[in-house]
């Protein structure tokens, strides 16, 4: 029964949040923050499909309220990891060096905020879900509601993201509308989804290797280094421009369909 999925789908991606929230008490370093991050969206995605009288319960309310805190603090910390992830290949470079330096410093402060944020979230009871609170059609009802909304955003957006691909903040926004569309999809997938999840798994791929290079030359800039690594820009916009490009091809091609119930 679809119910019976949807429910231990919910509880599958809360107890994975939690095993992952319990780790980045012990481990800070990237991985387990991107983890930590993904398990979040999914977690939103999920209890997002419940029925309005479940999900403004009180207790899931706090919930995710302190997941969305959590995910925030994490922003600033995932942004350091990505500049220093796309600078490292250049860590020979003095210029850099002292960079890298700031960016670990900085991000050891920023893990504080984090550390606490992770903390009152895993002293939150974990809501469960319970299956008699839970209709089919109430919920199939909500998920196509939350899918065309997305997909309708996405169609009004796009066009102008292809027509000035300089338009960061709505590719970003747009890469997070691929997130969003794609976890609510997995949770109780057809065969019809298939193709749509798997092109917004390339496009959130394509379109998050264009943000990382965003934000490692937003932060460049920030900081008054533009002159002194201007190859490194270089170089940046160029896999930028082929990203792009890869991007371009899959969204006229594919473009974005309405998946059947």
């Amino acid at each position: 029964m679809k119910i019976a999925r949807f429910s231990k789908k919910c509880a599958k991606a809360i107890a994975e949040l939690d095993s992952r929230v319990a780790l980045f008490g012990k481990d800070h370093s990237s991985d387990t923050v991107h983890d930590v991050r993904t398990s979040i969206r999914r977690v939103e995605a999920a209890l997002d499909l419940l029925p309005k009288g479940v999900r403004q319960k009180k207790k899931i309310r706090k919930y995710l309220s302190a997941c969305k805190k959590l995910f925030k603090s994490t922003t600033p910390v995932r942004d350091s990891d990505i500049v220093f992830s796309n600078l490292l290949t250049y860590e020979n470079d003095p210029n850099v060096q002292q960079v890298l330096a700031k960016i670990q410093n900085d991000r050891n402060h920023m893990l504080v905020s984090c550390s606490l944020c992770a903390e009152n979230l895993s002293n939150i009871k974990v809501p469960k879900i319970n299956k008699e609170e839970l209709s089919l059609s109430t919920i199939s009802k909500r998920r196509k509601k939350i899918i065309t909304k997305i997909q309708a955003k996405m169609q009004e957006g796009l066009p102008l993201i292809l027509r000035d691909f300089r338009k960061i903040d709505e590719l970003h926004d747009l890469r997070k509308q691929c997130k969003i569309l794609r976890y609510t999809l997995e949770i109780l997938p057809s065969k019809s989804d298939e193709k749509l999840i798997g092109l917004m798994e390339e496009w959130q791929t394509l379109l998050g290797a264009i943000r990382d290079i965003d934000v490692t030359e937003n932060f460049i800039n920030e900081t008054g280094l533009s002159e002194e690594l201007e190859a490194v820009i270089v170089n940046l916009k160029i896999s930028r421009d082929g990203t792009l490009r890869s991007f371009v091809r899959s969204a006229k091609t594919d473009g974005i369909f309405i998946p059947s119930n």
